[in-house]
């Protein structure tokens, strides 16, 4: 299974896995759902925030059909996350949609 991550919804930062060896900073942060901010004190690269996986939100319980949803432009939200340090209490609506990072959360140059 290939890791997962995206950019800061405000910064445009990577969200780092912890595994990355990146500043434990670019690790926390905050999924923003429609109805919820969940917060990940250490990202590992799957999808997780909380103990919530994106991917089952998306796919009402089925990971794999949350990716396809989300891959398709079909996912019930857009993704969006915040590194802790730019988290001001945004709302969903108040952020732009996270893009996916490259990098995949680890693989940096």
């Amino acid at each position: 299974m290939g890791m997962f991550s995206w950019k800061c919804a405000v910064s445009k930062l990577s969200i780092a896995n912890v595994h990355s060896g990146q500043s434990p900073k670019r690790s926390q942060c905050y999924l923003i759902t429609p109805t919820q901010s969940i917060y990940e004190d250490a990202y590992d690269g799957y999808g997780v925030f909380g103990g919530k996986d994106v991917y089952e939100l998306l796919g009402d319980g089925d990971r794999d059909k949350g990716i396809k949803n989300d891959l398709s432009g079909k996912g019930k939200f857009e993704i969006k996350i915040v590194l802790k340090q730019f988290y001001k209490g945004q709302t969903y609506d108040q952020l732009l949609e996270s893009e996916s990072c490259p990098d995949q959360g680890f693989f940096y140059s």
